[in-house]
């Protein structure tokens, strides 16, 4: 939903379960180790999650953002 630089930029999930529950909104980052991984960031109205998406857009060009849409939750890229 949001595309940033190609080789830079912070990598925002959204995970949409389509429901009440809302959406769950990740950010990649590495540990201390340097290893990439996925920090919840929290669970939010799908209106809410959007609206952050755009905040964190219009503070960084370079960010990517990804929506998927899973019932469950699930987060395929952990």
């Amino acid at each position: 939903i949001q595309k940033g630089a190609w080789a830079s930029g912070t990598v925002l999930l959204k995970i949409n379960t389509l429901g009440p529950e809302g959406c769950l909104l990740y950010q990649q980052q590495r540990d201390l180790d340097g290893r990439l991984g996925w920090m919840l960031l929290e669970r939010l109205p799908e209106a809410e999650a959007d609206a952050r998406i755009r905040r964190a857009a219009g503070h960084d060009p370079d960010l990517w953002a990804i929506e998927i849409e899973d019932r469950a939750g699930h987060n395929p890229f952990e």
